[in-house]
């Protein structure tokens, strides 16, 4: 769990960032990350399971800002095919002013949630790639982005 932290100008090229959860072959990871602040990273938040035989690594982000990095804001990477799923959920948080996107789900395992929170100012705001999942509660702000979309966003009925 991370809690009221404070996490600036971390990492460099395409390495490294703000916070990375990347199990190991073998491993897994779960994480809460509550009211960080994390600016001028490589990447702001990342859930990453490219290694070979890294098992699944959810995380819920909430409260939290990330912004200015040098790559994007809110990441789940995973492998081009199989592999662990990552997953990360966004409730109530901001990705801003980031040079790629605001938030990017990855791979074809990769899922990112995303409710109630504010994108802008990225060059995309949304992205889903290389079949990953972006999926929206349909009750975010997320205007003034580049492009505000790119690939598909899959709607959440709320419950």
């Amino acid at each position: 769990s991370v809690q009221e932290v404070v996490i600036v100008n971390n990492g460099s090229g395409v390495n490294g960032g703000g916070i990375l959860l990347q199990p190991r072959s073998g491993g897994s990871c779960n994480a809460e990350i509550n009211r960080a602040l994390v600016v001028g990273n490589t990447f702001g938040i990342k859930v990453d399971t490219t290694i070979s035989g890294a098992g699944n690594c959810n995380a819920t982000v909430r409260d939290s800002s990330v912004a200015q990095n040098t790559h994007a804001g809110l990441v789940a990477q995973a492998m081009a095919s199989g592999g662990g799923v990552p997953a990360m959920t966004v409730d109530h948080s901001s990705s801003v002013n980031n040079a790629s996107d605001g938030a990017h789900a990855d791979g074809a395992n990769a899922i990112l949630r995303i409710q109630g929170s504010t994108v802008t100012g990225n060059a995309t705001g949304l992205a889903a790639t290389n079949g990953g999942t972006l999926a929206s509660w349909q009750n975010n702000y997320v205007a003034g982005n580049g492009a505000d979309t790119s690939g598909p966003i899959t709607p959440i009925t709320p419950k």
